[in-house]
């Protein structure tokens, strides 16, 4: 037999090679690429809010609390409020551990600026897409309902600066704009039969527009009047037979004469009735302010009682008198 030396010299080849780079690796030095046990950078993580509404104890006009998924506009500026860093981010409220504001989307995160500089926050309830802090935030109340939140404007102009050593999480505690106007009804022995179900109150010479300024926090109303219709809340007020509610906008009774409450509804006899309430001038409403207006019906003109206004912590009554 013919033995077949060339195949012989192949594998022997093979083998040598082999031997010669498994002892060549054996031999490298292996590189540690991260000799000073450098911690791997991490990706940086957008700014969250911790939020509140202030005054009284964290209520809406018309729920108690934040909503989810209410949309707020928050402006990163610099400590001087002057420039904003980041305009208009979107942010939607979420209750997990406590109500939070997180960025909608990757482009409305919000980062503090790198070079450690220190930065304020103005943010405004509900978003209004295009929003600059430069142009007024125009405001127009519509009709509105017991969950028309669109008409509680809320806002906050943080006084502490933050920086990127202060954590992702700053705290915001908003205020009320708007005022609310409460008119508590009340049937007095003589009309007890009288059906209330039907009863429509209005506000009427009052201002229904407005605008408002993110930048310093100030209100301004236009001279733009429109009846303002109330809701009937579900449940009155204890001790009254129905509660009527409306947010109204900030306004002194000397740039608004002759404004009206009116009632409409049917007698015992089932005739419509409208009774006026003239408001005096010496009725103004600012904002975070919850006036109460109580009328015990009767079949007298209605006049008024005492007047005062305080924080929406729920005012002094005003007593709307036969």
């Amino acid at each position: 037999m013919k033995a077949n030396f060339s195949n012989f010299a192949w594998v022997a080849a093979l083998t040598i090679a082999t031997m010669t780079v498994s002892c060549s690796n054996e031999n490298e030095p292996v590189i540690n690429p991260n000799p000073n046990n450098t911690p791997e950078p991490q990706e940086e993580q957008a700014l969250t809010f911790s939020t509140n509404v202030l005054s009284p104890a964290e209520t809406r006009a018309y729920e108690a609390s934040w909503e989810a998924d209410d949309r707020v506009g928050i402006f990163m500026v610099n400590s001087a409020d002057t420039t904003a860093i980041k305009s208009n981010a979107q942010h939607v409220a979420t209750n997990v551990s406590g109500w939070k504001l997180n960025p909608v989307s990757d482009s409305d995160g919000m980062y503090y600026p790198s070079t450690g500089a220190d930065v304020k926050f103005i943010a405004y309830y509900p978003y209004k897409n295009g929003q600059s802090l430069t142009n007024l935030l125009s405001v127009e109340l519509g009709e509105q309902s017991a969950t028309s939140n669109d008409f509680d404007i809320l806002y906050v102009k943080a006084t502490s600066s933050y920086n990127k050593s202060s954590g992702t999480t700053p705290a915001l505690n908003f205020k009320h704009i708007m005022a609310t106007m409460i008119v508590n009804v009340k049937k007095d022995d003589a009309i007890s039969n009288i059906d209330l179900s039907t009863m429509s109150v209005t506000l009427k010479g009052a201002p229904t527009k407005g605008t408002f300024n993110l930048q310093d926090g100030t209100f301004v109303a236009t001279n733009t009047v429109a009846p303002i219709n109330f809701v009937k809340l579900s449940t009155p007020t204890s001790g009254f037979d129905a509660t009527y509610q409306a947010i109204i906008l900030p306004h002194t009774g000397t740039q608004y004469s002759g404004r009206q409450l009116e009632f409409d509804y049917e007698d015992e006899n089932g005739v419509a009735t409208t009774k006026v309430y003239e408001m005096a001038s010496l009725e103004n409403f600012s904002g975070e302010t919850e006036q109460p207006y109580n009328w015990t019906m009767s079949t007298d003109e209605v006049t008024i009682g005492t007047v005062s206004i305080t924080d929406w912590e729920t005012a002094n009554s005003i007593v709307i008198e036969d």
